[in-house]
């Protein structure tokens, strides 16, 4: 049996390698353990002339496969790429035409060709142990570095502790070479060409585009670095930009743009741009080979705006998981000073880096709570402070005038404490949430979602005696809310603001619609007549919401479903009384099969109930009566 052989570490000082002896650099970076003993220099010689000879040597013996891709032949994978099959059939030549190639390491030459290509990834891995080691040290900043996060302990960096005085820990966030971009291959390219990635809507719809952004998404999801932004990217060139974040921005603004704008693009509908701009976006994600984390993370999270049947895994909550993984992964959700100082991490993303962090945060808990799902980040593990309104401002004073005046609201200072605000409550309780663009709305559906629970549900040791006091008070206190929430919706209507609403308002409807839907069951008629006036209201609202945000339409789904199940409920309890009463109304509604409690309802269902000739006849199922100058307004 042949003995072990043991492989020297591919780092080394000149001494150890002279002495042939194991070299500690590292671990311990320069010295190594054995210059501090002997008092000597530590000397560690560059790698690089190496590598390329070991890449030469490489090259100098061309293996078979390179030459069968690189140059038409008969095999089967060359066929693979000028004649598409059936997917069946594409990937069954292509096993069997690799498989018989894997064989051929078996002789010595491919063998040691196989074991020096091993033997080179690892010492790249090395290499990059030893550069965190160094980072972690303070022994190796660099310009052109990028962050990188090594993680809290007891993670594989926390052993360099030991250098440390006692107490203290070596700083998490460091900075480390970038990794090199892997050039898109041609089909990639044609690929991306092919999806729209590179045809830039025209110039007027591009500065329309991006000022609705900065207008309308900016002031509630800072996640841009407004200065870097507009420093990288002066004219309207593809190569100008980066085309993740650019369509991911588009799309996100696409809400707020006139019908002029996407009439222009020669889309139909602003649906249909949106969609576009999605499609765009998601393309660039998974095909544009970005390396940038922070990119990455600002895509995922205006991405996380998108809600389409065709989509269904790529949902608002699938893209907020992947941005709060890629921030865990930064290490966003952690202070780069919480021990001490961090001299070596740049000042300038600090600011950004609060901002995307707490986005997420914000991002989390509105969706937690409007889906009721679990919330993903917990607060016990973060210690990021939280932004102040100057990290808002801060890319922005260093703007040229003439950039800020067509790209910046005026009133951003302003919304920048009110983003502030919303951040505190959000992190005091999460169920207290808050909106900027309709702060009094967003108070009165905040609420009603404190006290929507006790409408069924009593408070522990509440005395009996007490409970039917406690039940009306919160009744009371529900149904303010829920008018003063209708009188909001009928300013906005009448100033003719709901053009700007912003993509969560459909949500901000839900509370006080669902203190409506209760009262629709009152037994006293006029309470009931009135809940349905007011339901009504937002019904409309949500029908002109539906045609821009797909959410609005399956809210409104859902609540004419029970709106029905309330028709059929008082239409079955009130036909025996009627029988003898000729009632128009109720004579043209059949009473519901026992099937059909729950009905499907389709779109077309939806919009023949509740569109603008048959809301009458509607209504007039529950034997309600309405004023025809109510109905004309």
């Amino acid at each position: 049996m042949t003995p072990q052989r043991y492989r020297r570490s591919a780092v080394a000082c000149q001494n150890c390698r002279e002495r042939k002896v194991r070299c500690s650099v590292s671990v311990t970076g320069i010295p190594c353990a054995g210059c501090t003993q002997d008092r000597a220099e530590c000397i560690v010689r560059e790698r690089q002339r190496r590598r390329k000879q070991q890449t030469r040597s490489l090259t100098a013996r061309p293996p078979r496969e390179t030459v069968q891709v690189d140059q038409p032949s008969a095999e089967p994978s060359s066929i693979l790429l000028s004649h598409p099959l059936p997917p069946m059939e594409r990937e069954t030549p292509g096993i069997v035409s690799r498989a018989p190639q894997t064989d051929r390491l078996d002789s010595p030459r491919d063998d040691r060709t196989f074991r020096s290509i091993t033997e080179r990834h690892e010492d790249a891995a090395e290499s990059t142990g030893v550069e965190i080691s160094s980072a972690v040290l303070g022994q190796d900043n660099k310009t052109g570095q990028v962050p990188f996060y090594t993680g809290e302990s007891p993670g594989y960096t926390s052993i360099l502790d030991v250098f440390t005085q006692p107490n203290q820990t070596v700083p998490r966030h460091i900075l480390l070479s970038p990794n090199i971009s892997a050039s898109l291959s041609s089909q990639d390219r044609e690929f991306l060409q092919y999806k729209g990635v590179f045809t830039m809507p025209q110039k007027n719809t591009f500065t329309e585009l991006l000022r609705a952004y900065f207008h309308h998404i900016h002031p509630i999801l800072p996640i841009v670095d407004v200065k870097v932004f507009f420093n990288c990217n002066q004219g309207v060139q593809t190569n100008d930009w980066n085309l993740l974040l650019l369509w991911s921005m588009f799309f996100a603004a696409t809400n707020f743009v006139g019908e002029d704008i996407w009439s222009l693009e020669g889309y139909s509908s602003r649906k249909e741009m949106k969609k576009a701009m999605y499609s765009r976006a998601k393309c660039m994600y998974d095909n544009g080979g970005e390396t940038d984390r922070v990119v990455l993370t600002q895509s995922a999270l205006l991405m996380a705006f998108w809600h389409s049947k065709e989509d269904g895994h790529a949902q608002p909550w699938y893209w907020i998981g992947i941005a709060i993984s890629l921030c865990q992964v930064l290490g966003l959700h952690r202070d780069p000073d919480s021990a001490k100082l961090n001299s070596a991490f740049p000042s300038r993303l600090r600011p950004i880096w609060r901002r995307i962090w707490w986005s997420c945060f914000f991002r989390d808990r509105w969706l937690s709570l409007t889906l009721g799902r679990p919330m993903r980040i917990n607060l016990d593990d973060c210690d990021q402070p939280m932004p102040s309104a100057a990290d808002l401002l801060g890319d922005v004073a260093e703007l040229p005038s003439s950039i800020t005046s067509a790209y910046i609201p005026n009133d951003l200072p302003e919304l920048a404490e009110y983003w502030i605000i919303l951040l505190k409550l959000m992190s005091t309780n999460f169920y207290l949430f808050f909106v900027i663009w309709f702060v009094s709305y967003g108070d009165r559906a905040a609420l009603v979602t404190f006290y929507s629970p006790y409408i069924t549900r009593i408070p522990e040791h509440l005395p009996p005696a007490h409970v039917k006091a406690w039940q009306s008070e919160i009744r009371s206190q529900l149904d303010t809310a829920a008018l003063q929430s209708n009188s909001i919706l009928n300013d906005l209507v009448r100033e003719k603001l709901l053009a700007f609403a912003g993509p969560m308002t459909p949500t901000l409807l839900i509370p006080a619609m669902h203190i409506h839907l209760h009262n629709c069951k009152s037994t006293d008629a006029l309470m009931r007549r009135v809940g349905f006036n007011n339901l009504e209201l937002c019904m409309m609202v949500m029908e002109s919401f539906q045609d821009t945000y797909s959410a609005a339409a399956l809210y409104r789904g859902v609540f004419l479903v029970a709106i029905n199940k309330i028709r059929h409920h008082f239409l079955i309890e009130s036909s025996p009384r009627n029988t003898d009463v000729s009632d128009p109304a109720t004579s043209r509604v059949e009473p519901p099969e026992s099937s059909a409690i729950l009905p499907t309802v389709s779109d077309d269902a939806l919009n023949a109930l509740l569109d603008d000739t048959s809301f009458l006849d509607f209504w007039d199922s529950f034997n309600v009566t309405f004023d025809s100058n109510y109905m004309q307004n």
